[in-house]
């Protein structure tokens, strides 16, 4: 009796060991945070002079929502200047689903039926930036409502006018500040195959002459002819020239999309187990581009900091400063103790968040996740207009030099 014990003690003791070691596996996969080069090989983002990009399905299958809504997502991010580079921050206001109001003595509002009313999420910027708007005169603004440039003069007065010119300074600062609308397409980059899955983010024009414009007439073209352009038996790749482009008195060059090619029905992929694994990939685009942090503050703290004017025409937005090699360390404008808490000793600097120098390190931390993962890299530079099967007629070039690129479309990263 006392042997048959020992057995199941023995045998708990077992099952305790194999649960001890089930929970500190469990706990390093929690803990284990994505490298800088892990994130970015999620991103595509052309750089090289050709690119070939094959998007994928929509994840969400729901046919209520319009297909093109599902393919081409929106989301909606604020552009602000982090130290000497531009950033793109997560709006909960417009990508996060409604929550329960709360009124000023921090109690939820409900209506006359108990019932909870919705609203947006809280985001600082979207809320300074209509503050702003709301400082402007009201009545100046109806006069001049659908009133051309030229004709102001004969309509206002040189005091109207002054009010004018400063109602259109409030708008300037507060269109800065409010989010701006991109479309993610889902897919793989011909070039980084083994990096799966990966984001294509282009910012909304509207003058209708952008990267989403231009997929949208390619595609409706090739849908007369082939069908779904994602259809993994019929649907296409397509080949992205890019180039230099420089902006009028500006010294700097930045890449830019020339032209994008519908390269005619191919195979998704010719191993059905890659097919089906990158098919069945349910990783959605808020899965990789998350809220702004930056270490000991919240998500909701690095937009209020965003929000704050430094008194030089800029923001407190913190960043992480990579200038010096042997001293990288978080900045915190004007906010010297939560610099001070960022930057303790204890703190694992390289694991927490970055802001990467954004002209240059998407392409090298880009490469070196493809280097290290053994995959074959297509020449894609040689790529000749013999080798592409054109699909693209006159109206689908973008023109790089055309003066709607604003300065700041320079840089599509995530952070």
């Amino acid at each position: 009796m006392e042997q048959q014990q020992d057995v199941v003690t023995s045998e708990q003791g077992s099952d305790d060991l194999q649960g001890m070691y089930a929970a500190y596996k469990k706990q390093k996969e929690v803990k284990k945070k994505l490298t800088k080069e892990e994130i970015l090989a999620k991103y595509f983002f052309p750089r090289r002079d050709k690119e070939i990009f094959r998007a994928l399905p929509p994840v969400n299958k729901d046919s209520t929502i319009p297909l093109i809504d599902r393919l081409f997502e929106k989301a909606y991010f604020h552009e602000i200047k982090a130290g000497e580079k531009y950033k793109k921050v997560y709006c909960p206001a417009h990508n996060d689903p409604k929550v329960q109001a709360i009124d000023q003595k921090g109690q939820p509002v409900v209506d006359q039926n108990n019932n909870p009313v919705m609203t947006t999420a809280p985001c600082p910027l979207c809320k300074k930036s209509k503050t702003l708007l709301a400082t402007q005169d009201r009545s100046i603004l109806q006069k001049t409502k659908k009133v051309k440039k030229e004709d102001l003069p004969n309509i206002l007065t040189r005091e109207e006018f002054a009010i004018h010119e400063k109602n259109k300074k409030i708008y300037e600062t507060a269109s800065k500040m409010e989010a701006k609308k991109f479309y993610i397409l889902r897919g793989i980059d011909r070039g980084a195959e083994k990096d799966g899955v990966k984001f294509w983010r282009f910012k909304h024009n509207f003058k209708n002459q952008g990267t989403y414009d231009t997929l949208m007439a390619i595609t409706e073209e090739y849908s007369l002819q082939h069908g779904n352009f994602t259809d993994p038996v019929k649907g296409t790749d397509f080949s992205i020239v890019v180039i230099d482009a420089q902006l009028p008195g500006k010294t700097y060059t930045y890449r830019d999309i020339s032209a994008i090619i519908a390269r005619g029905p191919s195979k998704l992929h010719t191993d059905p187990l890659t097919e089906n694994q990158w098919l069945n990939d349910k990783t959605v685009w808020k899965d990789v581009f998350k809220a702004a942090v930056a270490p000991k503050i919240t998500a909701y703290k690095f937009l209020q900091l965003c929000a704050e004017d430094n008194g030089h025409g800029g923001t407190n937005a913190p960043y992480y400063d990579e200038s010096d090699p042997k001293n990288k360390h978080w900045v915190f404008p004007n906010h010297p103790e939560l610099e001070a808490e960022a930057n303790r000793r204890d703190e694992n600097l390289d694991a927490d968040d970055y802001n990467v120098d954004e002209e240059n390190d998407y392409a090298t931390a880009a490469t070196s996740v493809v280097t290290n993962n053994n995959a074959t890299k297509p020449d894609i530079s040689t790529i000749t207009d013999k080798d592409v099967k054109p699909f693209n007629h006159g109206s689908v070039s973008i023109n790089a030099s055309s003066s709607t690129v604003k300065q700041e479309e320079y840089d599509d990263l995530p952070f």
